[in-house]
C-alpha cells in the first residue's frame, strides 16, 4: 500500500512539473514562416528580407539563451522576453520604409489583439481582457 502510494506522489509530481515547465515556454513561429509572413505583408525586397532575416535568426539565438538562464524565474523571462521582443522590433524597424513601418505596427497591434481574444496559439495562458502594459512598446 505505501509503495502504490509513492508511485502515484511521485506520478502527481512528475505531471507537476512537465506542465509548469511547459508553461514557461513561449510558442513561437519558425524564421521562415516569419520572414515568409513579412514579405508578403511588408513587400520587403532582398535586401530588406536579409538584413530582417539575420535580426530573427540573432534574435531566436538569444531567446534560447533566455530560457536557459532564467529557467523557473517567470518574472525575470517576461521581463527579458519583452525587452528581447522590443529590440528585435525596434532592429527590424530601422530596416523598413516608412509605410513598411506602418504597415509593421499593424501587424503587430493584429497580433496582440489576437492574443488578447483567444490567447496564445498553444493555449497555455487564457486570454486577457483589456490592454496589457508589457505588449507595449517604451516611446522613443
Amino acid at each position: 500500500m505505501l509503495n502504490r502510494m509513492m508511485i502515484i506522489y511521485l506520478s502527481m509530481l512528475l505531471i507537476f512539473f512537465i506542465g509548469a515547465n511547459r508553461s514557461l515556454a513561449q510558442p513561437r513561429m519558425d524564421v521562415n514562416k516569419q520572414m515568409e509572413n513579412l514579405k508578403d505583408r511588408l513587400k520587403l525586397n532582398d535586401d530588406q528580407a536579409a538584413k530582417i532575416k539575420t535580426i530573427l535568426v540573432q534574435a531566436d539565438s538569444e531567446r534560447v539563451k533566455l530560457f536557459e538562464l532564467n529557467k523557473g524565474d517567470r518574472d525575470a523571462m517576461r521581463g527579458a522576453m519583452r525587452d528581447l521582443r522590443y529590440d528585435t522590433n525596434r532592429q527590424i524597424k530601422e530596416v523598413l520604409t516608412d509605410d513598411q513601418k506602418t504597415e509593421f505596427d499593424k501587424m503587430r497591434e493584429e497580433r496582440r489583439n489576437e492574443w488578447r481574444r483567444h490567447g496564445p496559439p498553444d493555449g497555455s495562458r487564457p486570454p486577457q481582457d483589456g490592454p496589457r502594459p508589457q505588449d507595449q512598446d517604451p516611446k522613443d
